[in-house]
């Protein structure tokens, strides 16, 4: 019996050599389409029935996979995107709700031979939304299957917008900085890992030395907007910006060899065009004008 239960666990423990690769495959379309109707790639390729001859292998201790999903995205500038994704490699374990899982799943969930489902989220993949993809755990001398297409495989609609801009060197409050002002060029994330989108802005004192300005302080205003791979969790606390000091630009050509260090605050969000974060008051409390040439001297210097 001893003997027989020591026979079993070598069996359970036997690694599998599995194909390693991945590759997606993304075009322009007027409108999205109902089903996939072709396969992606060209035969032996990633997509389509790839073989150790081809392709990279691993010995792997939880066994093989092969995930497969298609993605409906818009695209910049109002166009639309279908994108299909496929990756194969070994199980690997990973911490999901503080639980250490095998991701896509477990070498025995799926041993029909047939491809089995598994939901794609933020916890486990780190998508934005879900991703009902296919998978299955044959390994490299079993004939890994190709893309599904038809009923087998299912569009996913998928992606988040941010409003992705710089404001302009030395944007003055009187200028009315577009990117600074409720953002602007709000477009789709290109990574379906943007969860979320970040601003961060600054709204700051510059003393005045150019002639004629007679020594006074300007009020000038910085933002940056874009998507973010930073957890949707980071958007509860919005009303909370993630305070720091920075460079912001000083001079008209948005050189930062004359800068001044002023405070900044960094916002999460997790909804289309939300991040138009603007600083609520004045940041004057660091150093009037930083000049970083001699500090990148004194730097060299030392090194």
């Amino acid at each position: 019996m001893f003997l027989f239960a020591v026979c079993l666990l070598a069996v359970g423990q036997a690694a599998e050599t599995c194909i390693v690769c991945s590759a997606e495959e993304s075009q322009t379309v007027k409108t999205f389409s109902q089903s996939l109707s072709a396969q992606p790639g060209v035969n032996n390729d990633c997509f389509r029935n790839p073989t150790s001859t081809n392709y990279p292998t691993a010995s792997c201790d939880e066994g093989c996979y092969s995930l497969f999903y298609a993605l409906q995205m818009d695209g910049r500038d109002g166009t639309k995107v279908e994108k299909t994704v496929v990756e194969r490699g070994c199980i690997y374990k990973k911490k999901v709700n503080g639980l250490s899982i095998s991701f896509p799943a477990k070498v025995d969930s799926c041993t029909s031979g047939s491809l089995c489902a598994v939901t794609l989220n933020e916890k486990n993949y780190g998508n934005r939304g879900t991703i009902k993809a296919q998978y299955e755990t044959k390994a490299a001398d079993n004939n890994p299957s190709g893309f599904p297409t038809g009923n087998q495989i299912t569009w996913n609609a998928i992606g988040l917008k941010c409003y992705q801009c710089h404001s302009r060197p030395q944007a003055s409050i009187t200028s009315m900085d577009a990117c600074y002002n409720g953002g602007s060029n709000m477009q789709p994330c290109a990574d379906i890992n943007s969860t979320t989108c970040v601003s961060t802005v600054s709204n700051y004192e510059l003393f005045e030395e150019m002639p004629g300005t007679n020594g006074t302080y300007g009020n000038y205003q910085y933002a940056m907007r874009g998507c973010s791979n930073a957890p949707s969790s980071y958007a509860a606390k919005i009303a909370n910006p993630v305070i720091s000091h920075g460079m912001v630009h000083q001079d008209e050509l948005g050189s930062f060899v004359s800068a001044v260090n002023r405070t900044l605050e960094t916002t999460f969000c997790d909804t289309n065009g939300c991040n138009v974060q603007t600083m609520k008051y004045l940041s004057s409390s660091a150093s009037s004008l930083f000049n970083l040439v001699p500090l990148l001297f004194a730097i060299s210097f030392c090194l």
